[in-house]
């Protein structure tokens, strides 16, 4: 999961992929060592799509408003800029 995350924020925020094309995104998944194929196979299934509404849905009602968004307690950080303020938020 976590190699996942790190190489479709990488995709999206830095080179600017365009990842609403399954195509693009399954040779990219591809080409950064996952397999990019069974991942979008897996995301289909009824079972992950319904967990990922009921995330979706959960942040939503917490306040999320895009990605990234972190919940810290009752406090949420929004953005790449959260890298840098959550390390003072947990040092206070």
């Amino acid at each position: 999961m976590k190699e996942y995350i790190d190489v479709v924020c990488k995709g999206m925020w830095e080179e600017g992929m365009n990842f609403g094309d399954q195509l693009i995104l399954t040779e990219y998944l591809n080409n950064n060592n996952l397999d990019g194929t069974l991942i979008l196979n897996q995301s289909s299934e009824p079972q992950i799509k319904q967990k990922l509404i009921e995330n979706t849905e959960s942040a939503v009602e917490m306040g999320a408003f895009g990605v990234p968004t972190f919940f810290i307690e009752n406090e949420i950080f929004w953005g790449k800029e959260a890298f840098r303020e959550m390390p003072d938020y947990l040092s206070n």
